[in-house]
């Protein structure tokens, strides 16, 4: 239930996070303002093909580590607000916010530790993750790419939902 709240508070701050912002350039400021603004610290901004990239590291990577396991906060809570942003861009800008994921997988990021997150103009950047269930669906739930279901879905989705893990997954 927690997961579901976390989604809705992302999508409703998403209202008031990219008011007037229109393009990828003008929201990935943004997000980066609010990434700094929860103590994120961004290491590298590059544009990479047309979309812009934003490569970072967690201070909440570890917390509660030893209860809940490691990187708990950020991929199981912090991704569900994440996946509001998704879901706002994606309806209402038209704009493709792959939400942060594991730096591991890219050449030139220089440890695994870092995380990235993508923002383009939809259509723009073919994302394999969205293909892998990386990205929040239209329905706010990730890994349910191909369902109509609505955001608040029924008890199968919710279970889904909780069960998740996505994103930042490193």
């Amino acid at each position: 239930m927690l997961e579901r709240a976390l989604y809705w508070f992302g999508y409703a701050f998403a209202h008031l996070l990219f008011v007037r912002a229109r393009t990828p350039e003008s929201v990935v400021r943004r997000l980066r303002l609010a990434y700094r603004l929860v103590g994120v610290r961004i290491v590298e901004t590059p544009r990479v093909d047309g979309t812009e990239r934003t490569v970072f590291l967690c201070p909440y990577r570890n917390l509660a580590a030893g209860r809940w396991g490691s990187k708990w906060l950020c991929h199981e809570k912090l991704d569900r607000v994440d996946d509001g942003y998704v879901t706002f861009l994606r309806r209402h800008r038209d704009i493709e916010y792959d939400r942060p994921r594991s730096c591991a997988n890219l050449a030139y990021c220089e440890a695994s530790a870092h995380c990235y997150s993508d923002v383009s103009a939809t259509g723009s950047a073919a994302s394999d993750d969205r293909v892998a269930g990386n990205v929040a669906s239209d329905d706010g739930i990730a890994g349910n790419v191909a369902s109509d279901e609505s955001p608040v879905g029924s008890a199968a989705s919710v279970a889904n939902a909780e069960g998740t893990v996505g994103g930042r997954d490193g």
